[in-house]
């Protein structure tokens, strides 16, 4: 009995062994199968017209064929690629639960060559250029362009100080001067460019004088110092009409007595000029009134303070008499501009003496009070000896930030 009992453990066992490699026998056929599915080209380029028939191998399994862009290659149920069109489509074909995918590019049928007849070239056309020669005002703006260009022209400008090019052919006119525009479109095209200013008349500004109570600090016979009061000069400018270039300025005298505060009223009208998309016409009237070219730093400072919260939009104005914080700084019109003596020194006194080991003119120093700052701003002026004129020795603290306007406040 207990024989019995072992043997038919053991056939049991057999068969449960038996049953388990089958299995896996199975499972691996299968694996090694589906890994040898394959289609038999994964991408294809046809001629428009063309036929190509794509097959699965590996499987005998029912496949489903599909395009993604029936416009430009179509398959049918045997699996036949046909190109309809220029352009490029997938064909695909699914085997149970996984798709197969082929790329199939379709070229444009050449068109046949007519026997008879041998076609004739159109003459090549020679690039124009739209302008060869322009004149254009200091500031202005223009748009060149090439017609029937060989490739895509490329523009350069002679003398960028006098007029500029972008990419795209557009000219803007920087300073007085003749320069040359070229494009390369296959050849060489130039465009000759004459920049003029725009000079309106000047009329002096008005000067009434007046005097304030003012304080300085001295010495007592003790030695001590002791603040007196003293009486100010001002200096008020009126303006009838606005310089805005460097030649409307020259029509002002600077070589009279009061030409130490007159200067310091033209570079506050002067600043009034300054605009991110020109800045040469600023530039070139303080260098006048510095009786030098500005330098590449004070140009970049200059620069910098007026992008600073905008205050280009109202600097110079900001100087000017009625100009205020509470009211954006408008001034009152006519423009006017009050300008008073150094509280330090009497005014016909010297304010810096001239250092022997740094050659510098003898300096005066003018001073400019106004709602934009809590002290007094200052230049230091000269009197050249060459042609009499006043000019600014020291310029810059006119050109430090100033009180917001009221309108850039959010509260």
């Amino acid at each position: 009995m207990r024989n019995g009992k072992k043997s038919l453990k053991k056939a049991s066992v057999l068969l449960t062994t038996f049953l388990l490699v089958v299995m896996c026998l199975a499972v691996d056929t299968t694996s090694v199968s589906a890994a040898k599915i394959k289609l038999n080209k994964t991408k294809l380029t046809l001629t428009q017209g063309k036929k190509y028939r794509l097959k699965i191998k590996g499987t005998k399994k029912k496949v489903k064929w599909s395009s993604t862009k029936k416009s430009v290659a179509t398959v049918n149920k045997k699996g036949v690629v046909t190109a309809k069109k220029k352009g490029t489509a997938y064909i695909k074909a699914k085997v149970g639960k996984k798709t197969y995918k082929c790329k199939v590019t379709v070229k444009s049928k050449k068109a046949p060559a007519e026997p008879t007849a041998t076609p004739t070239a159109a003459p090549a056309k020679t690039p124009v250029l739209s302008a060869t020669s322009l004149n254009m005002r200091k500031g202005e703006y223009y748009q060149l362009s090439v017609q029937d260009p060989k490739h895509l022209p490329v523009w350069t400008s002679s003398n960028k100080n006098i007029a500029e090019v972008d990419s795209q052919g557009k000219v803007h006119a920087i300073n007085v001067g003749t320069t040359e525009i070229k494009v390369d479109a296959g050849i060489v095209l130039t465009c000759t460019v004459t920049v003029t200013m725009e000079t309106k008349p000047q009329t002096e500004p008005v000067l009434s004088k007046g005097v304030i109570k003012g304080q300085r600090s001295v010495k007592n016979e003790a030695g001590e110092s002791v603040v007196i009061e003293i009486p100010l000069n001002t200096y008020t400018y009126t303006f009838s009409t606005i310089p805005t270039n460097v030649e409307e300025l020259k029509q002002y005298n600077i070589s009279g007595d009061d030409g130490r505060y007159k200067v310091l009223a033209l570079y506050i009208m002067s600043l009034r000029t300054w605009k991110p998309e020109n800045q040469t016409d600023c530039e070139e009237m303080i260098g006048y009134l510095c009786n030098k070219q500005l330098s590449v730093y004070e140009k970049q400072r200059l620069a910098e303070q007026m992008k600073k919260s905008k205050q280009y939009l109202y600097l110079g104005n900001a100087f000017l008499n009625g100009a205020t914080p509470a009211n954006d700084y408008t001034p009152s019109q006519p423009y006017s501009i009050t300008l008073t003596q150094n509280s330090v020194v009497d005014e016909d006194q010297i304010y810096i003496p001239a250092n022997p080991s740094i050659p510098s003119p003898d300096q005066y120093r003018a001073f400019i009070y106004c709602k934009a700052s809590d002290s007094g701003k200052w230049i230091d002026v000269y009197k050249s000896s060459k042609d009499g004129n006043w000019y600014m020795y020291k310029w810059m603290d006119l050109i430090t930030s100033i009180k917001a306007p009221a309108s850039s406040n959010p509260f």
